[in-house]
């Protein structure tokens, strides 16, 4: 008799009807690593981060492609880019509790880059200061927190006792008035005016703070005076460095945003959206993007501050060539 050599796929260890996701869990040999990619972004030397699928869900997603050969997905039967579920290490922090004492003191560590440390899930686990407090009371380095979870300013009176070693990043990705334009590409993503209330907490705090303005998305940031806002705000928190860069088109989350944003009845949006999957219109964008960057950061008196991330496959050859004539405060990826 033929036995069936189909493979067993495993079952969520729970589900989330608020955040409409299965969760699974996936303990990982290792959290922290060192990272060449952030080094030359000029934002840290390592990342440490808890699980492999973040539940903010951001359609846009480009973590995706790279944790796609991950065993975890084939015991799911599911492939990283397939949505729908969220996969969370709840053993992150001991994890980084045997892994911290290799950190010096003039390592910077990245809190998280690619799975949310402040995500609904990993704030339910305690996973963010838990592995804030790791780093600080048993390692020298500093850390740089990135995050599009709001609940992080829970976590202030902490950050403000190692303030000469902390700096605090929370991703704003929208003005006020895209609130719901963004959760349509990221639903479980604190929406953009609660992100910027935080932000400007931590300036009324004192905290050491940078902008992370990732990623600028076309159809909301398609005029210089949207752009202006999200400097103007990031010179009222005293922010030490701006970080920004446009959609990273990897993987089918372009496509997936436009989808949402067309359901959600916001089809300019989409459209603009739509239109960088073509590497002519995408290079275009990201030339006006890094332009524009250049352009208030010098009337702001902020471009010692600026680091646009450019990605040189995002952009035509001949656009690149021409970029090239002024390169201040931009970083070629």
């Amino acid at each position: 008799m033929r036995t069936n050599n189909k493979p067993v796929v495993a079952d969520p260890d729970g589900h989330d009807e608020q955040l409409g996701l299965e969760i699974y869990h996936a303990a990982r040999g290792g959290v922290l690593a060192r990272s060449p990619e952030f080094e030359r972004k000029k934002l840290g030397t390592h990342t440490v981060e808890v699980g492999l699928k973040c539940d903010h869900a951001c359609n846009y997603c480009s973590s995706n492609a790279l944790y796609r050969t991950q065993q975890i997905f084939k015991r799911i039967g599911r492939t990283a880019f397939t949505p729908g579920f969220a996969v969370i290490d709840p053993a992150a922090a001991d994890t980084l509790r045997k892994q911290v004492r290799v950190l010096k003191p003039g390592d910077v560590v990245i809190l998280c880059s690619k799975t949310d440390a402040w995500s609904p899930l990993a704030r339910g686990m305690n996973l963010g200061r838990e592995c804030l407090r790791i780093l600080l009371e048993h390692s020298p380095a500093k850390v740089r927190i990135i995050t599009k979870g709001a609940a992080v300013r829970e976590d202030f009176e902490l950050i403000r006792k190692y303030r000469d070693r902390v700096t605090l990043g929370i991703s704003i990705t929208g003005l006020p008035a895209h609130d719901a334009m963004v959760r349509c590409v990221e639903p479980n993503a604190s929406p953009p005016s609660v992100r910027i209330a935080a932000m400007q907490e931590a300036g009324r705090r004192g905290l050491r703070t940078f902008a992370m303005l990732c990623p600028l998305l076309p159809g909301l940031f398609s005029t210089e005076q949207d752009i202006r806002q999200l400097l103007e705000l990031a010179r009222t928190w005293n922010v030490e460095g701006i970080w920004a860069e446009m959609l990273n088109p990897r993987g089918p989350g372009i496509k997936r945003c436009v989808d949402n944003l067309l359901a959600a009845g916001f089809g300019q949006q989409a459209m603009a959206l739509n239109a960088i999957r073509n590497i002519e219109h995408r290079s275009q964008y990201g030339w006006w993007m890094t332009r524009t960057l250049q352009q208030l950061c010098r009337e702001l008196g902020l471009i010692d501050r600026l680091h646009v991330l450019n990605y040189e496959s995002s952009f035509a050859g001949w656009v690149r060539r021409i970029m090239e004539r002024d390169t201040e405060g931009v970083v070629w990826l």
